[in-house]
């Protein structure tokens, strides 16, 4: 089943955690990002190898999608607003 790395950017441009999930498409891993989400916040999704994302995160179950708190997306845009 394909693993995923979420990006969730609220209106005002602040940058919710990170979110790893396993499902078995992008748009059914979209989906479940945007129950927990505001519906006009931005969701970018990239895809990683499962290999590699059980190394980073351990086992993520078949249809989970987990808001990592354990790190944040940082240094890629010195203009977007952080909350850390």
């Amino acid at each position: 089943m394909p693993h995923y790395v979420v990006k969730v950017i609220q209106k005002d441009g602040w940058l919710r955690l990170p979110v790893v999930a396993n499902f078995p498409d992008e748009n059914a891993a979209v989906e479940a990002v945007r129950l927990m989400v505001d519906d006009d916040d931005q969701i970018e999704i990239k895809g990683i190898r499962s290999d590699v994302m059980t190394a980073a995160f351990g086992d993520i179950p078949e249809g989970a999608a987990v808001f990592r708190s354990d790190w944040t997306w940082r240094g890629e845009n010195d203009d977007v607003a952080e909350p850390y």
